[in-house]
């Protein structure tokens, strides 16, 4: 019998390995992935396959077989180096355990003692460049992600992450911690992901931790990290920085009398703000000016004090004046405020009068706030008075008097609009009512921006906003306090 009478009739039988032939056959010591030490291949990829042995004759052929349905792939090309080298070049649709066998063309054969894995390697889901976190702040939600056709396991190859704080599981990916640079740092290092099959790849991370200054109550909103002080306080700066802020002083108390008339509303506190500051890294002293309180005098009228002053970064926002208040009978000519009281940030109203006395309203500061209004008695033929309303930081109030004819009682100047805190406009600063002779219930109106409103006879009026800056609302028989202040800084992020 032949050699080619047998290769004729046994070329189909390799696959099973029923023969075996004499003489010196090859053998298969080992075989790696072209420029690799593994011994797996991607399905559907042309992957050379170099293959180490002995015997390897001229025309010698290389597959692959199936260890589950002997189904046989055989390698599309084949090069032989040398009697101990070949190169097999394969393309493997499916995934599986596949046996190597090589065939002289004598028949004689060798199937290697490991088998060649055709596997779907690792991929890596998670970009390059993560999201940024705030440092000092836990770690949530930043989880590294590949994945293959078996599970995935993770490490570092860099030394980079336990130096900042944070933690790789290697089962999960995610990363964990409370990563604290003295400033902001970006932080590059390198994770390889490896399957079952012992696939890998490798991807290089960048993760910024923003360091942010402290203080106040933060909040954020579009682009942009606010720090909320309404009492006082030290705003932290970590490194040199570039911020916004509004300084609103402490609004004026409210002016009042036992007579039927009615003191003036209180002056908002005064309104300072700065855009693109430079602040170096340090402490800065935030102070946060308190509203003014009425105060209970000897002849039973109550007269507010000015609000106190707010600072910060070496500029400072003005206290809000005091509304004006009146003697107890209709002769006094007694103004139970001075004219350095009834002026602050925002003017305190002047109190209602009928031709004796109390009229005078404080004046604002400029650039912080503006005028109070006087008070009136010459309504209705001096039968209708008002206490005027406290000046707002964005406006000088109207000097209505009850009953005139459409306009009602006095209120309280408007304050201004600022963005800083929420990125919506929120009015600060708003002057106190004043208030006024009648028994009615409706209010004289505080401004907007923490105004209190002004009362009539029998009627407490209600007390500026803390936080806003607005000036207490005047009132007969009974003022209100001035609102505190507030502080507010913001940066971009």
């Amino acid at each position: 019998i032949t050699v080619d009478k047998l290769a004729d009739s046994v070329s189909d039988t390799y696959a099973t390995k029923t023969y075996v032939l004499t003489g010196s056959g090859p053998t298969i010591t080992s075989f790696v992935l072209n420029g690799t030490s593994l011994t797996v291949i991607e399905p559907s990829t042309n992957q050379q396959i170099n293959i180490t042995g002995t015997n390897f004759q001229s025309g010698v052929r290389v597959q692959a077989i199936n260890t589950s349905s002997g189904a046989v792939t055989r390698a599309h090309t084949v090069t032989r180096n040398s009697t101990t080298s070949v190169h097999a070049t394969f393309n493997i649709g499916t995934n599986g355990t596949y046996e190597l066998q090589i065939i002289n063309p004598n028949g004689a054969n060798a199937v290697s003692s490991t088998n060649l894995e055709v596997s779907t390697g690792v991929t890596w889901s998670t970009g390059a460049t993560l999201s940024s976190v705030t440092g000092n702040t836990a770690l949530s939600g930043v989880t590294l992600t590949a994945t293959s056709d078996s599970t995935v396991s993770y490490s570092e190859t860099t030394s980079v992450l336990s130096g900042a704080g944070i933690t790789l599981n290697s089962t999960t990916g995610a990363l964990t911690g409370t990563p604290n640079p003295a400033s902001t740092t970006t932080y590059t290092f390198t994770v390889r992901a490896t399957d079952q099959e012992s696939q890998t790849a490798d991807r290089e991370f960048s993760l910024t931790v923003n360091v942010y200054p402290t203080g106040g109550t933060v909040g954020t909103y579009s682009g942009y990290r606010s720090h909320t002080f309404t009492s006082s306080g030290t705003f932290v700066v970590p490194a040199t920085i570039s911020v916004d802020y509004i300084i609103v002083a402490g609004g004026g108390g409210g002016g009042s009398t036992t007579y039927e008339r009615g003191g003036g509303g209180g002056g908002a506190g005064g309104v300072v703000t700065a855009t693109s500051q430079s602040l170096s890294a340090g402490n800065y002293t935030v102070t946060v000016g308190a509203g003014g309180t009425r105060t209970r005098t000897a002849n039973f009228i109550d007269v507010g004090s000015r609000g106190g002053n707010s600072s910060f970064n070496s500029q400072t926002a003005t206290g809000g004046g005091l509304g004006n208040g009146r003697g107890a009978t209709a002769q006094s000519s007694t103004d139970y405020s001075t004219s350095t009281s009834i002026d602050g940030g925002s003017g305190g109203g002047g109190a209602a009068s009928s031709g004796d006395g109390g009229t005078t309203a404080g004046e604002g500061k400029s650039g912080e706030g503006y005028n109070g209004s006087a008070g009136r008695a010459d309504i209705n033929g001096s039968s209708s008075q008002c206490g005027g309303g406290g000046g707002g930081a964005g406006e000088t109030p109207s000097q209505y008097a009850y009953n005139a004819s459409g306009t009602g009682p006095g209120p309280g100047g408007d304050g201004i609009q600022n963005a800083y805190k929420t990125g919506s406009n929120i009015y600060y600063a708003g002057g106190g009512g004043g208030g006024y002779q009648s028994s009615t219930t409706q209010p004289s109106v505080g401004g907007d921006g923490g105004g209190g409103n002004g009362q009539a006879i029998g009627h407490n009026s209600t007390a500026g906003t803390d936080g806003l800056g607005g000036g207490g609302g005047g009132g007969k028989g009974i003022a209100s306090d001035g609102g505190d202040g507030v502080v507010i800084i913001r940066y971009s992020t």
